[in-house]
């Protein structure tokens, strides 16, 4: 009877242990499903790891989804999960962990290649530490959630803002941004250059004043005060100093209210125009003719006239942006062109196609480039434009399209156009008054001949027939007849050196100033004294140079001969390391170098020096000879 009850009571016990069993494994699957519901409704994942008993150990279902494998797959889900983390985050991935295992905390955001997608996914990871003293074991609690998209969206505002700092530094305007505070948040590189400052420079918009004329500071901070309170755009004009030399320049400044979508005030960019030259100018106009004083209206005509064309275009030459300055440049609507190929569009001249495509090929390898071209306004007519052009590139490095800063030089080309066709006269002017020089030289050689050679001839001929008529001829008048030939075949050596100069190739330039000099000194008047460089220096000068040089001298005697009364001229040739030296000298009776009228002679001088890269220096007073150097570069 015994052994029977102890059995109903053991099978009572077993009962109870059963149901209350059953009751728990109730409970414990109630509590997991709702917690797995709870984790299901988050973007993140939830993992329980422990260290040495991994059964025990809890993944949440997103895990797979966020991390790339199965949790269930692998002996140890977190070493797998490391193998995967990007090569760029790996150092900071295993230092941030080093440090957990002192601390028992981590938080860390890095980068992982996703094994299914074969993406790259922000990852933001927070693990703590803790020990679990009922399984007697380390535990890790940690949360996983993917943050690509914010990370996305950061890169992509800070692209814009570098692709808004690009365009903003290569614009020849000063360019700002203010916060809501007041404080200067950005100014690009000429706006730092203007006021010395640099990139890292914290200032308000207030501490500009300390820049503005001071009879401009009440007009120009109650005015700017004003339109800050009431949020409205700023319009204003006022001389600024600049920091380098401390001048005041005319500055145009405009300002523009920033407000988010909710209507939040965020503060002002604003560009500042330097109208220094066209302040100037004004200022003249309403001195001189009151009739050109200008408006207020006027100068700012006169800027917009001055702002550059903005285009931007994706890889297939696609319009994705224009400023309205290109739009008035090329005579379009913004709506007209948006979407459409540019250079179908723009492009007027089919030889000018190579060109665009040279450097549309340059910006797709990254590279920018400043080129010029002829476009097509929608009017039909033609302008010139120079396109300073620049790459853009995505978030992965790649081109992706470029943007082109348009600067109108239709008048500037015009203009050089004009000026080549005067100086085309000029030339065409200083080569006929060159060959009327030719002319008058031939005429003067002409009465050289006729003076003095002629002369001597019609002598020489009247004394032989005198001889012949007397029948006999003395030693003394054999002689005198000898001297007149003698003298009228120096007259004719002398003409001949100047008309028709030596070789310079046969026998080099020294020989030849050599036989110059030596023909001149059969006059009387002046003496010569010629100091030479040494022969083997004869290789330091090329064929056209030596030319040019024999040239100036015969054209600094004719001048001596024709105007000097000189009693000597001493000439000196000589080299140093990089130049070669010419100094002619006489002591003839000089003359005003105020009031010279230059001749051809000194006109074609000053031509050969100036054509070699040379310098040509004159020096004479009246009554105290004169001394010309010249210094005539080697290479």
């Amino acid at each position: 009877i015994t052994m029977q009850q102890n059995q109903k009571k053991e099978q009572i016990i077993d009962s109870a242990l059963i149901a209350e069993k059953k009751s728990l494994e109730q409970e414990v699957y109630d509590t997991r499903f709702k917690l797995n519901l709870l984790l299901e409704i988050t973007d993140s994942v939830h993992y329980i790891s422990y260290r040495t008993q991994p059964g025990k150990s809890f993944y949440s279902d997103r895990w797979e989804n966020i991390v790339g494998f199965s949790p269930h797959d692998v002996a140890d889900p977190l070493a797998e999960k490391t193998k995967m983390v990007a090569v760029d985050s790996l150092a900071a991935y295993e230092a941030a962990w080093e440090t957990f295992q002192q601390t028992g905390q981590l938080s860390i955001k890095y980068q992982l290649q996703h094994s299914i997608t074969g993406k790259q996914v922000w990852i933001e990871e927070v693990v703590h530490k803790k020990f679990d003293s009922v399984a007697n074991d380390e535990v890790w609690a940690g949360t996983i959630r993917d943050v690509s998209g914010i990370e996305f969206y950061k890169e992509y505002i800070e692209e814009s803002e570098r692709r808004f700092k690009k365009i903003a530094d290569s614009v020849p305007i000063m360019i700002w941004v203010s916060d809501e505070n007041d404080m200067i948040i950005y100014n690009n590189e000429k706006a730092r250059r203007f006021f010395g400052l640099k990139e890292e420079d914290q200032y308000s918009v207030g501490d500009m004043s300390k820049w503005v004329a001071d009879e401009y500071q009440d007009v120009v901070i109650k005015e700017w005060d004003n339109k800050v309170v009431k949020r409205e755009s700023i319009d204003v004009e006022m001389p600024l100093k600049t920091a380098i030399s401390g001048e005041y320049k005319f500055l145009s400044l405009r300002a523009i209210p920033r407000f988010l979508k909710s209507g939040e005030f965020i503060g002002y960019i604003g560009a500042t125009y330097d109208l220094t030259n066209e302040y100037q100018y004004k200022m003249q106009a309403e001195t001189s003719l009151a009739t050109l004083r200008s408006s207020e209206e006027k100068f700012r005509t006169l800027f917009e006239n001055l702002e550059l064309g903005v285009l931007e275009v994706d890889l297939k030459d696609k319009i994705i942006y224009t400023n309205q300055a290109f739009c008035k440049m090329l005579g379009y609507t913004n709506e007209e062109i948006q979407g459409k190929i540019a250079h179908p569009l723009f492009l007027a001249k089919k030889e000018e196609a190579k060109t665009f495509e040279q450097n549309n090929a340059l910006r797709e390898k990254g590279k920018g480039s400043v080129y010029e071209l002829t476009l097509k306004r929608k009017d039909g007519n033609l302008i010139t434009s120079v396109i300073s052009g620049a790459p853009i590139f995505d978030l992965q490095g790649n081109v992706k399209g470029s943007v082109g800063i348009h600067w109108d030089v239709t008048k500037i080309r015009s203009m050089e156009k004009t000026m080549l066709e005067q100086e085309v006269r000029k030339e065409q002017e200083l080569a006929e008054a060159r060959l009327q020089a030719e002319d008058q030289q031939r005429y003067e050689i002409g009465q050289d001949l006729h003076d003095g050679v002629g002369q001597m001839l019609v002598y020489i001929n009247m004394y032989i027939g005198m001889l012949k008529s007397k029948g006999t001829l003395t030693k003394k008048e054999l002689t005198a007849l000898e001297k007149a030939l003698q003298n009228t075949i120096d007259q004719v050596r002398t003409l001949s050196r100047l008309l028709a100069p030596p070789e310079l190739k046969d026998i080099g330039l020294r020989e030849s100033i050599r036989e110059l000099i030596n023909s001149c000194s059969v006059m009387k008047k002046p003496t010569f004294r010629l100091e030479i460089y040494s022969p083997q220096e004869d290789y330091n000068l090329n064929l056209s140079k030596k030319r040019m040089i024999y040239r100036v001298v015969q054209e600094l005697l004719n001048n001596t001969f024709k105007h000097a009364e000189a009693d000597q001229v001493i000439l000196t040739l000589h080299f140093d390391k990089k130049n070669f030296y010419l100094v002619y000298e006489d002591d003839g009776r000089g003359f005003d170098l105020q009031n010279i009228r230059k001749g051809i002679g000194l006109d074609s001088i000053q031509s050969r020096i100036k054509f070699h890269q040379g310098t040509l220096e004159i020096k004479s007073e009246l009554g105290k000879g004169s001394i010309t150097r010249i210094s005539i570069p080697i290479e």
